[in-house]
This record gives structure tokens, sequence and C-alpha cells, in this order.
């Protein structure tokens, strides 16, 4: 019976010490953690954890199309209302993104699995 190299093993299975790191991280404390730590606007001088958002979001709303870029912008000029939505639905955003490469590094989501099923069930 053949040996499973050590970068075998630690690609199927993390090891003991990494896992328990990993599992203990509460994904919504992470981002209250990097939202008081990362308080600029982004922006050249910025921090890169508030410039990959604001690419992402442009991108986004590029994607979803005049509509939804209008609707980002209606958003912008209501005083209180970006900060209510979008801190929100940035906040759930965050987290499931965590849990999944959460998942991902753990082994608990398999890729193929999610390809195959392509979201319908």
């Amino acid at each position: 019976m053949a040996k499973k190299s050590s970068a075998q093993k630690t690609a199927s299975q993390p090891s003991a010490p990494r896992r328990t790191f990993l599992e203990g991280i509460d994904a919504a404390e992470l981002f209250e953690m990097l939202e008081r730590r990362f308080d600029d606007a982004g922006g050249a001088d910025g921090s890169a954890y508030r410039r990959l958002y604001k690419e992402s979001l442009a991108t986004f709303l590029d994607q979803d199309g005049p509509d939804a870029v209008n609707f980002a912008k209606l958003l912008d000029a209501i005083d209180g209302a970006p900060c209510l939505v979008e801190d929100a639905m940035r906040k759930a955003g965050f987290v499931l993104g965590f849990e999944c490469c959460r998942q991902l590094l753990l082994g608990e989501l398999a890729i193929p699995t999610v390809k195959n099923t392509g979201g319908a069930e």
C-alpha cells in the first residue's frame, strides 16, 4: 500500500490545530473587527480591505446594469439609508463568503458537488 505524501495529507485533511483555529473564528466578529480596524474610505491611499470592497461593489453593480447603479446612487442620496442597508448587506456577504471559504478549506464543501448541483434543488 502506497503512503500518502505530506502534501497529499495536508490537501485532503487539514491538521488538527488549523481545523481548531478555523472552526473557532466567528465570522460576524471578524467582520466587526475588520470594520473597526479599517475605517478609511478606500481610495488610492486607503486600505486594501476597503478598496477591494469598493471595486467589487462597482463591478457587481455594473454587471447588474444601469438600474442597479441608479438604485445605488439613489440610496447614497438618502441620509442614513446607505449605512443601514449597505452595511447589513456587506456584513451578510462577508459572513457568507467567509463561511464558504472555511468549509472549502476544511473539506466540508466539495467543489465538484457544488458544480454538479448548479444551485438547483
